[in-house]
Parts: C-alpha cells; sequence; structure tokens
C-alpha cells in the first residue's frame, strides 16, 4: 500500500515536471507555435517598428533644421558682410576724393600764391608791393581754409553715412539671425510633439493588443500567468 501511494507521488511530480519542462512554444497544439506568444511577438515587431519609424522622422525633421538654420545664418553673414564691404568701399571712396580734392586746390593755392608774389616783386612802390604780397598771403589762406572745411564735411558725412547703414544692417542681421532661431525652434518642438504623439498611439495600440493577445490563451494559458509584460516599461 506504500509503494502504490509513493509511486503515485512520483508519478505526479514526474507529470508536473515534464509539463513545465515543455519550451513555450510547445504550448498549442502539437509541434504549431503557440499563437499568444506568435500574437505577442506580432505585437512587439510592429511597436518597435513604428517606435524606430518616428525615431528617425524625428531625427531626419531635427537635422532638417539644423541645416535651414545653419544657411539662414550664413545667409545673414553673408549679407551683413556684403553690406560692410560695400559700405567701406563707398566711405573710401568719398574720403579719397575729398583729400584728392584738398590737394589738388591746396596745390594750385600755392602756385597761385606764388604767381601773386613773383608780380608783387615787380612793383616798383613798395606799398603796393607789400599790399599785394599781403593779398595773396590772404587769398591762400582763405582757398586752403575753406578746402579744408570742405573736406572735413565730406569726411563726416562719410562717416555718419557708414554709421547709419551699418546700423541698419546690423539690426537687420540680428532680426535674421532670430527668426532662423525661431523657426529652428519651432519646427523641433513640433518635430518631438509628432514623435510624442506617435509614442503614445504606438504604445496604446500595442496595449490593446496585449490584450487581445490574452484572450487568445485565455486565463489558464501558462505564458501569461503573472505577466506583468514581462518587465517591459512604457516609454510614455
Amino acid at each position: 500500500m506504500m509503494n502504490t501511494k509513493v509511486l503515485a507521488i512520483v508519478g505526479a511530480v514526474a507529470m508536473a515536471a515534464s509539463t513545465l519542462a515543455v519550451p513555450l512554444t510547445a504550448y498549442a497544439t502539437g509541434d504549431n507555435p503557440n499563437p499568444v506568444i506568435t500574437c505577442i511577438q506580432t505585437a512587439v515587431t510592429t511597436r518597435e517598428t513604428s517606435l524606430i519609424t518616428a525615431v528617425t522622422a524625428l531625427g531626419t525633421a531635427r537635422t532638417t533644421a539644423l541645416t535651414a538654420r545653419q544657411v539662414a545664418v550664413n545667409d545673414a553673414v553673408t549679407a551683413l558682410n556684403t553690406t560692410r564691404t560695400t559700405a567701406l568701399t563707398a566711405r573710401q571712396t568719398t574720403i579719397t576724393n575729398a583729400v584728392d580734392t584738398l590737394n589738388t586746390v591746396w596745390t594750385t593755392a600755392l602756385s597761385t600764391r606764388q604767381t601773386a608774389i613773383n608780380a608783387a616783386w615787380n612793383l616798383t612802390d613798395r606799398v603796393a608791393r607789400r599790399t599785394a604780397i599781403r593779398s595773396a598771403f590772404t587769398a591762400f589762406n582763405n582757398t586752403v581754409r575753406t578746402a579744408k572745411a570742405s573736406q572735413v564735411t565730406a569726411r563726416r558725412t562719410a562717416e555718419n553715412a557708414y554709421t547709419r547703414t551699418m546700423r541698419t544692417a546690423q539690426r537687420t542681421n540680428a532680426t535674421a539671425l532670430r527668426t532662423a532661431e525661431t523657426t529652428y525652434t519651432r519646427a523641433l518642438n513640433a518635430a518631438v510633439t509628432s514623435y510624442t504623439a506617435t509614442r503614445r498611439v504606438v504604445w496604446t495600440a500595442y496595449r490593446t493588443a496585449r490584450t487581445v493577445c490574452s484572450a487568445i490563451g485565455g486565463s489558464t494559458n501558462p505564458i501569461l500567468r503573472d505577466d506583468s509584460y514581462n518587465g517591459e516599461v512604457n516609454d510614455n
């Protein structure tokens, strides 16, 4: 009697052990794959493929936004440099012309004064000679003084024009840089928002699919016992 009971217990244990030793993929009928595992694998594959696609799209959007920002910044800097070069050239040309004009007037005035002084020394009347020489110097000084004033005015005008041009160009450049940064930020935020929404949809669909998979095996399916998505963590 005792041996019969022992054999029965040993037989039950052996049967339970053989049941636990059966691979998960053999819990369907015969050697067919377990439909629950197939369902879960399909759900996981769909989820991961969708997340990979979403992450790839996010990366592409980020790269595109960065490239667009860099192009806009380069264009703004190029425009500023072009304006600066043009303004510098205009200023230099104006100042050079003013200096050349002053030198020409000065040289001409010196020649005129020299002629006038030589002519004065041909005068025999001392008073008339002194008056003529004084008049020659006075005329020279007046001419040079006027030329210097014109040159200073031209230089000041050129400097002011350059300053105004560069101030406007710098404001335009700053606006372009801000616009580029704002456009980049908005594009990136939109891409992140789209990715986040897609990720939520993917995980929701996956949870729904897991529910469907659970219904296939029923509550007695060994795969589903104490199953909390097998340690999976929703990355929402």
